[in-house]
């Protein structure tokens, strides 16, 4: 949340999504520790399934956040420097 907020007040669309790469692996780091949690018995399955689920809902609108900025500040589908 904070990169995203980050990039969001840096004025621009690359750096917009500069800071969106780093939130999507932050994203992909909690659905490790959401498996680690339920292994160590830290959460019910049915928590861990509900959020993973939320994670799966906030995937994709991520990634569309990113192609879209991509396309509109013409940075196609390459990684900004």
């Amino acid at each position: 949340m904070a990169n995203i907020a980050e990039g969001n007040g840096r004025g621009s669309k690359p750096d917009y999504v500069r800071f969106l790469l780093p939130a999507r692996g932050s994203l992909n780091e909690c659905v490790a520790l959401l498996l680690l949690a339920r292994d160590l018995h830290m959460m019910t399955d049915k928590d861990h399934d509900r959020l993973l689920e939320l994670v799966a809902e906030l995937q994709p609108n991520l990634n569309a956040l990113i192609r879209s900025l991509r396309q509109t500040s013409g940075l196609g589908n390459n990684r900004p420097r």
